[in-house]
């Protein structure tokens, strides 16, 4: 700004009242609170939701799908360990694992939402279809026909059984995805702090400037005018 600039915009501001500029320095200083006010706000609104959204949603469905796969797993190892020693204790091992995979189930179904939903029943319905399916691969195993059995297990059976865990798969990924991206959201709600901060020291600033200007502009002058016209009156 040229020195002609800057000498006509003081006499500008000269004319303007000192009362006026009073009034308008602090409207805007208290505007920038507002501001800063408002923006800490609605920093805390979306924080909560976005961390809200990550611990009641994203995390619980992740936990859950990984559960249920687990203990599937599990269920599957303890058909072989059957199926190899004819050990019953196999068998009880599995109704426990089974039992453990649909209460897994059952929680990922209560956090999945929008497409989460279908692979997470995609994957259940494929799990129960296969412990259906050992029932009778079970049933010739205990009347003698082992062949039949494990010809069941490393056939048609083995078949369900990759097919749930590859629904199994696709609901994890589904969760893992849901999972980063409220992580993201989090993240970003949480960069808007540092703008907080920066309005936050802005106002502080700027206070700090209003208060030196009413004291040199106002305060000084009227406080010297007190002490002439007290002079003047004795």
């Amino acid at each position: 700004m040229s020195k002609a600039i800057r000498t006509r915009v003081r006499r500008w501001i000269g004319r303007v009242p000192v009362g006026l500029r009073a009034v308008a320095a602090v409207g805007v200083l208290l505007g920038l609170v507002v501001v800063t006010i408002g923006l800490s706000a609605a920093f805390v609104f979306h924080q909560r939701g976005a961390q809200g959204q990550l611990d009641e949603h994203a995390v619980p469905l992740s936990s859950a799908v990984s559960a249920a796969s687990l203990n599937a797993k599990g269920a599957a190892n303890d058909e072989r360990g059957f199926l190899l020693t004819g050990d019953r204790m196999y068998l009880s091992e599995l109704d426990q694992r089974v039992g453990a995979a649909r209460d897994a189930f059952d929680r990922a179904s209560a956090f999945a939402v929008g497409d989460e939903v279908g692979y997470v029943e995609q994957a259940r319905d494929g799990f129960e279809r296969w412990v259906a399916a050992l029932d009778t691969e079970f049933a010739r195993f205990r009347d003698g026909d082992r062949s039949a059995a494990v010809q069941d297990a490393v056939g048609a059976n083995r078949d369900l059984r990759k097919s749930y865990e590859a629904a199994l798969a696709q609901a994890q990924r589904s969760a893992d995805v849901a999972v980063d991206q409220d992580e993201g959201a989090v993240h970003d709600a949480s960069s808007w702090i540092g703008v907080v901060l920066a309005l936050l020291v802005l106002a502080l600033i700027g206070g700090c400037l209003v208060a030196t200007w009413l004291v040199r502009s106002v305060i000084i002058p009227l406080n010297a005018l007190a002490n002439v016209l007290g002079r003047a009156g004795r």
